[in-house]
């Protein structure tokens, strides 16, 4: 009867501490990002880290963890300026202009520059994209901010879109140009993963860099600021890359 009396609270004791242990150690591994990414940089800053996206929402709904931490990093920190440069401003419903006000909300709240592009050969109902004029795009606005670091989308784009892929392989040809580019790129999910945060939690127990939050107010709060664009709380709350990212270096 006493080992029935305390086997609830022992196990409810266990699940305690390997939820609280696992988030010390997410937590202790998000730190080490920042100082990953700009590690060995020449000169004491502020260095500029470069987001290259495709168009407004893609850095709430994908990369807001990220967003958090490097916010965090710099309310202690100076030596990291933010940019974000948008390959188009998403006027695939004629909202283009709200799309853009909205985006430059989230740019303001975490105090990142931002330039919106909107070039015809490269708007929301163009089913590809020219690689090699998002490079030549790429590589002037990276000379012109002087910045070294950039963070995009791996090959598989997150879902296969191909404007995602099309702003990868761009970055991969400013590589080749710039050797000394250092080039982080978000991590594709598998749909498993993508749809159950738990999973994610778990790759990233096991990833070498992450950013991480722990709570679903982030992403939410960022995807609510566009407001031209539907979207379902069900769904963010499901969306594994509002609570982790996890990179990719090359």
């Amino acid at each position: 009867m006493q080992s029935e009396y305390w086997g609830p609270p022992l196990i409810c004791l266990f699940i305690l501490v390997v939820y609280y242990g696992v988030r010390f150690y997410l937590n202790k591994k998000r730190l080490q990002l920042v100082p990953w990414m700009i590690y060995g940089l020449e000169g004491n800053g502020p260095h500029v880290v470069s987001f290259v996206l495709t168009h407004p929402n893609d850095e709430a709904y994908y990369f807001s963890p990220t967003l958090e931490m490097l916010g965090d990093f710099r309310q202690q920190y100076s030596s990291v300026d933010v940019h974000a440069l948008v390959l188009s401003k998403g006027n695939y419903s004629g909202e283009g202009d709200s799309r853009v006000s909205e985006m430059q909300t989230i740019c303001n709240k975490y105090k990142m520059q931002c330039t919106i592009l909107d070039e015809p050969d490269m708007q929301m109902d163009t089913p590809t994209w020219d690689k090699d004029r998002i490079a030549e795009l790429v590589q002037k606005f990276l000379e012109k901010n002087s910045s070294k670091v950039v963070i995009t989308f791996d090959e598989h784009g997150v879902n296969s879109d191909s404007h995602r892929i099309s702003a990868h392989d761009a970055v991969m040809a400013v590589k080749e140009k710039i050797s000394d580019l250092r080039v982080w790129m978000l991590a594709s999910f598998g749909s498993a993963s993508a749809n159950f945060p738990l999973f994610a939690y778990l790759e990233a127990i096991f990833a070498k860099t992450i950013a991480c939050v722990h709570s679903f107010g982030p992403v939410y709060q960022n995807v609510k600021i566009h407001e031209s664009e539907s979207s379902s709380g069900f769904k963010l709350f499901f969306n594994s890359y509002g609570y982790v990212n996890i990179f990719k270096r090359l």
